[in-house]
């Protein structure tokens, strides 16, 4: 019995004595590889629309990987021009459960115009969570979701707008649908977003060579004592 035990302790100190890694940016693609396709805004139409783009990432190649996570980056929206004010560095407003809302402030001729940007995970991928607690410390992202790798990861990210605040998103509008009809003379013209959407990974962890040749021995050394006459 005690040397079975010490051989089990053995081979759990083989498997999993590996320290916690730090997460890594890969950027895009994800390690391995990924595709990707989207269905998005239709900036072109400022009649009815949805405002809403979905991002499917499929192609992944999980043993290139041990971890994978995906989020926004350093997310800004302006409607006046260039994107040189505080508020159109968007902030985190809510995370609960596959969605986050992000908001911010920026100006057309009427006056301010709140923004919103809403992105919601629809297979593949974790809840959000804080991406702190997974060793990934960028000031600029909030939250990021952990990809599965094996189904398509999937998101729709919808940006909107409206001229009076409302902390549950009542009365915005598309971003395009909100902007034409308020941009003028005195304005250049120029709607602009900036965002990244990155993947973070940690490396995948080899097996030790000898663990498969150690865990046959303890499995040859249970039976033995099974079959040991009383």
């Amino acid at each position: 019995m005690r040397g079975i035990a010490s051989i089990a302790a053995l081979a759990g100190a083989l498997a999993l004595g590996t320290a916690a890694q730090s997460a890594t940016l890969a950027g895009y693609p994800a390690p391995g590889g990924t595709s990707y396709s989207s269905s998005d805004f239709a900036f072109s139409n400022y009649g009815p629309n949805t405002g809403t783009a979905t991002w499917t990432y499929s192609g992944f190649d999980p043993s290139a990987w041990d971890q994978l996570w995906w989020g926004f980056e350093d997310l800004e929206l302006a409607m006046d021009g260039a994107i040189d004010s505080a508020g159109e560095a968007m902030s985190l407003a809510s995370m609960s459960g596959a969605t986050i809302v992000y908001e911010g402030v920026t100006s057309v001729l009427a006056g301010p115009v709140y923004t919103r940007a809403v992105a919601t995970i629809i297979s593949g991928g974790s809840d959000w969570i804080d991406p702190t607690t997974v060793g990934i410390t960028s000031p600029t992202i909030f939250a990021v979701s952990e990809v599965d790798g094996t189904v398509p990861f999937v998101v729709t990210f919808a940006v909107t707008a409206s001229g009076t605040y409302d902390a549950g998103g009542a009365g915005y509008v598309p971003w395009f649908n909100y902007f034409d009809p308020n941009t003028g003379p005195t304005e250049d013209g120029n709607s602009r977003t900036s965002y990244y959407r990155n993947f973070y990974y940690t490396a995948a962890v080899p097996v030790p060579a000898g663990l498969p040749l150690l865990l046959g021995a303890m499995g040859a050394l249970a039976l033995l004592r099974r079959r040991k006459p009383a």
